[in-house]
């Protein structure tokens, strides 16, 4: 694990993305990068993911979570789920909210209704209403994740 300190520049361009994509105005002065195999997690404004060039909030930033469409997931998946598999069509019991192909989305169980991971709607809506099996959402972040171990270790959740 890598950790430096965004430069101004970055923090503005992240400032932007912020205001861009989520309507958020966040200003944050000092955002912690931290490096990991898959991405970066971003600490110090809203806490983020940074896949690529995907910004992906961090499942403890209930807020920014909370403003995804939901797909609820049956108990039988939650294990998979939380374990990194992507979303099979026959775990999903419920979609609320407006899906389109490459939307981000987060994972609820049907029982609870926790979030236990972000990922990206894979499919067409209208393919979607077809489907018997295959993968609906590709899992980006999950519950026990690198990024939720090295939230937990830097005292962040």
């Amino acid at each position: 694990m890598r950790i430096r300190y965004l430069s101004k520049r970055e923090i503005k361009k992240l400032i932007k993305r912020l205001k861009d994509e989520w309507g958020i105005e966040a200003k944050p002065e000092r955002v912690k990068a931290v490096s990991l195999k898959k991405g970066e997690l971003l600490i110090g404004g809203p806490t983020l993911l940074m896949l690529d060039d995907l910004l992906v909030p961090f499942l403890g930033e209930a807020e920014l979570v909370e403003r995804l469409p939901k797909v609820v997931i049956d108990m039988g998946a939650v294990p998979y789920v939380t374990r990194g598999a992507n979303v099979m069509r026959p775990g999903i019991v419920e979609v609320r909210g407006n899906v389109d192909r490459g939307r981000l989305v987060s994972v609820v169980d049907e029982k609870f209704g926790k979030a236990l991971a972000v990922g990206l709607w894979e499919v067409e809506p209208d393919e979607f209403q077809r489907m018997k099996k295959g993968v609906v959402v590709k899992n980006l972040h999950y519950v026990g994740d690198e990024f939720w171990e090295a939230a937990k270790e830097l005292n962040v959740l």
